[in-house]
């Protein structure tokens, strides 16, 4: 299983708080949720980087902005308007957040393609 699947902040929660059931169940949903975007999504994504002749850490930050976009709405934070769900709004106009200038959140902006 990818480094990434037990990175998320969630999941340092759950184990802080010692919450078994959860923490088991936020597993499945996140092993879930890798095996979806890496079967149905990735291979689109790696058409366009193909097409467009971009390296492949374009493919690797999307996925991983996609992955925790989906484990911050699936998992308990649908009504926050979090990091990685503002992110989507970016790649849904056809831009591609590649950084951040300044301090972090909430100071500093962030920089798109």
């Amino acid at each position: 299983m990818p480094a990434c699947i037990h990175s998320h902040g969630v999941r340092s929660y759950l184990e802080y708080q010692n919450d078994a059931d959860k923490l088991v169940k936020y597993d499945q949903l996140s092993e879930k949720t890798y095996e979806v975007l890496h079967t149905d999504i990735k291979p689109i994504i790696e058409q366009f980087r193909l097409k467009k002749g971009l390296d492949e850490a374009f493919v690797r930050s999307v996925m991983k902005d996609l992955y925790f976009a989906a484990m911050d709405w699936l998992s308990w934070r649908r009504e926050e308007n979090t990091f990685f769900l503002q992110l989507l709004l970016f790649y849904q106009a056809g831009h591609f957040p590649c950084g951040w200038k300044g301090k972090q959140p909430p100071s500093g902006e962030l920089m798109v393609f």
